[in-house]
């Protein structure tokens, strides 16, 4: 293959690298599939004869946890040995993590220091640098590059949720030893079936082997771009030093005025233009230092923590909700598998969609969607498995979206340069809140039942939906085509400032 013809499918190769690498990551999804195996074997088997789902969770936050401290060191790896290297070695952590369960799946605290600690470090250490190369190589498309390969993360459970189900329960043994806790508005079911239960420490074994070799196969595939790739495109109907005569009046800002430190902003209502370049809001990629004195950092890390949560509470319990009222094991696992390809296909859509309008619309769209499908889920009890088949595809379907907005959000904020190891900071919010959903599940489920978790989480996910009315929104059209009457609802006093007069000295963007 011709140099040149192996430098216009590279970028696709890397794509294709990075999908391979979190369709691996991506059984991260699959622990809700496995919480009623794992429960089963440690009450029968195990060391913790009372063990509950709810007490489950802090397997899961472990994972959330080592996830969340290990994303910016993911990032800051990824800057010193490059993307592939660090991708390897985050995913060869993960696996072996999984296989290692094979010998702790007796026990609740060796599993959270082997699937949930090591899985969820690994993972950190792996998921931002594929998704960071990703846009780097295409910079003007980094939400469908973005989309596409966290993809790979949400299509993972379709291959391994039925993976799992079908080597521990190939005959659709249904869960029916019931629990026996006092005072719980829950009855809760497990698997007592010896066969079930021999079959689930043999899984990891299984599952640590297939990711070992995926990942290897998808990092070889994973190259880091020469520094000219990273640079998007230039938009010369927006330059500000080069056509003083088309675009003298719009600088970088119309509603927000920024101190030449880029840290300090006085807010202005209404909306802000598109910069110099696409590189981010600033004109130019931040430095850490930079990006975590604005108010956006802290104002995305809230949103996340509160975003998150549907995630959290989502991937957990899906299937221990449905087993009260649904009795067929191998239903359940197909509409983990169904929600999975939408929890995929959705990644691309809104990264799309981000790319074309904004991260605002989409999230604002996203977040609205999801708290009205969460205030509804728990009704499906009521109803038939099919209401259930419909509501819980629907919602991953929300939380796929969600999940691509993140990085394209960071990336478009702050630049690309140090998005990864940026990225890797506001995800921990997922620590705070993977911890703060472990305890209201293992607290308050026998109080409050399925229905009162569900509302929390819907009314975390409306607070999320409040803050990101607060993030600045470019708008639709060039700012070279826009004038003072294509601002909406905001004051003269407003707008002072925002276009120089005519003998005001030119803006150069390296000032600011």
């Amino acid at each position: 293959m011709a140099r040149s013809e192996l430098h216009r499918v590279r970028p696709w190769l890397v794509i294709a690298g990075g999908i391979i690498t979190h369709l691996t990551l991506g059984s991260y999804y699959t622990f809700g599939n496995m919480t009623p195996y794992i429960t089963s074997y440690i009450r029968l088997r195990g060391n913790q004869k009372d063990l509950t789902f709810g007490e489950t969770t802090w397997i899961y936050t472990a994972l959330i946890v080592g996830f969340g401290f290990s994303m910016f060191l993911g990032g800051y790896l990824g800057e010193k040995l490059g993307s592939r290297w660090t991708t390897l070695l985050g995913g060869l952590i993960s696996s072996a993590g999984v296989a290692l369960s094979h010998f702790t799946c007796h026990d609740l605290y060796l599993m959270m220091v082997t699937y949930g600690l090591m899985f969820g470090i690994g993972c950190g250490l792996a998921y931002i640098n594929p998704l960071t190369c990703a846009m780097r190589w295409l910079p003007n498309h980094r939400g469908f590059a973005s989309g596409l390969v966290v993809a790979g993360f949400g299509a993972g459970s379709t291959i391994f949720t039925q993976v799992q189900t079908y080597y521990i329960n190939p005959h659709d043994v249904p869960a029916d030893l019931p629990s026996t806790e006092k005072n719980c508005i829950l009855v809760e079911k497990y698997f007592g079936e010896p066969e079930v239960l021999d079959r689930v420490p043999k899984v990891f074994l299984l599952l640590g082997g297939i990711y070992a070799a995926m990942q290897i196969l998808g990092c070889a595939l994973i190259t880091d771009p020469p520094e000219s790739e990273t640079r998007p495109e230039r938009d010369t109907s927006m330059l500000l030093a080069d056509d003083v005569s088309e675009n003298r009046k719009l600088a970088y800002q119309e509603h927000y005025q920024i101190d030449t430190t880029l840290f300090r902003w006085r807010f202005k209502a209404g909306k802000i233009h598109e910069t110099a370049t696409k590189e981010s809001l600033f004109g130019r990629s931040l430095s850490v230092k930079e990006a975590t004195r604005t108010y956006l950092f802290p104002l995305l890390w809230v949103t996340f923590l509160f975003n998150g949560q549907a995630t959290v509470y989502l991937v957990f319990m899906y299937k221990t909700f449905g087993e009260t009222f649904i009795a067929s094991d191998h239903f359940l696992a197909t509409i983990g598998t169904v929600s999975s390809p939408l929890n995929a296909l959705t990644r691309i859509f809104w990264g799309i969609v981000a790319d074309r309008y904004s991260y605002k619309l989409s999230m604002l769209t996203l977040g609205s969607l999801c708290t009205t499908l969460l205030i509804f889920y728990y009704f499906t009890s009521f109803l038939d498995r099919v209401a259930y088949g419909i509501w819980t595809p629907l919602l991953f379907f929300c939380i796929g979206g969600i999940y691509s907005l993140w990085p394209f959000v960071t990336t478009s904020t702050f630049g690309p340069k140090h998005a990864a190891f940026l990225y890797g900071l506001l995800f921990s919010s997922q620590m705070v809140g993977g911890t703060v959903a472990s305890v209201a599940h293992s607290q308050l489920t026998c109080a409050i039942g399925y229905g009162g978790l569900i509302s929390l989480c819907a009314g975390m996910q409306f607070i999320s939906v409040l803050l990101t009315l607060f993030y600045p929104d470019p708008p639709l059209q060039n700012p070279s085509e826009c004038s003072r009457e294509c601002i909406v609802g905001t004051s003269s006093e407003g707008l002072q400032g925002a276009f120089p007069d005519e003998n005001s000295s030119v803006v150069d963007s390296t000032e600011l």
